[in-house]
């Protein structure tokens, strides 16, 4: 009702709406249809980073400015090679086939990702749940104060030593995500294993089998050893307080 109260005009970036683990986004064209452009693509939902190939929904309200942003943008850059859209046609035209595969790449991160959070979060790490997507934001607070005795102060020197001394790697919340530097926060991405072998095994399990740990450990194993080892490190770290 305020964007139709003040005309406002939205560009809904809904490049994860297929990564909805329930299947369940509500994109906002539902709501405010006349006033929304929808922008998405395949890189995300369709493991297709590589192709680069995006779009946006413009509703027949916005005709003219569809027109006007696609004269510009033929003036902007170069069209995405012709096979790259053919093949997107044809995914989007066969329905069933893509939502069978949205619907086990779901399932697949789904349980990834409730693996990792539950390993985190058993260990004192604070960390919201994900419901969509890959990634994760989990806060280290609760190991500052050993991290500090071994001069560790700010988010990017822990990933750092992460790095060097675990070969674990993570991104800084802080300054990449505009968090505080000495905010101990992580963007923390699970989709460390082969997608192609999971995909396969889901498949042939079908979509009534739930995924459970045993499939993480099995299928997703080297995501299922960095959070494990991960873990550990929280849990060695912690005791450094305890020893001192």
């Amino acid at each position: 009702s305020a964007f139709r109260e003040h005309n406002i005009l939205v560009l809904a970036d809904e490049i994860y709406a297929g990564l909805h683990f329930e299947n369940s986004h509500k994109s906002l064209a539902k709501f405010y249809p006349e006033g929304t452009i929808i922008s998405s693509g395949i890189s995300k939902w369709a493991s297709a980073g590589g192709w680069r190939l995006g779009f946006h929904m413009y509703p027949n309200e916005l005709a003219m400015l569809r027109k006007t942003v696609a004269s510009t943008a033929s003036q902007t850059y170069s069209c995405a090679p012709a096979p790259i859209q053919y093949a997107a046609v044809w995914m989007y035209s066969n329905d069933t086939e893509t939502r069978e595969y949205m619907a086990h790449t779901q399932r697949i991160l789904a349980a990834v990702a409730s693996y990792c959070h539950r390993k985190l979060v058993a260990t004192g790490v604070r960390a919201v749940a994900p419901t969509a997507g890959f990634y994760m934001f989990p806060d280290f607070e609760i190991i500052r104060d050993a991290l500090k005795s071994k001069g560790i102060e700010t988010c990017l020197q822990m990933c750092d030593h992460l790095l060097n001394e675990e070969g674990i790697a993570l991104m800084s919340g802080g300054p990449a995500f505009l968090r505080p530097e000495t905010e101990l926060t992580v963007r923390l991405c699970f989709i460390d294993f082969d997608g192609a072998k999971a995909l396969e095994e889901s498949t042939r399990m079908g979509l009534n089998r739930p995924l459970d740990d045993k499939f993480v450990a099995q299928h997703c194993s080297s995501m299922y050893t960095a959070i494990n080892k991960l873990a550990k490190w929280v849990e060695d770290t912690k005791n450094l307080i305890i020893t001192n």
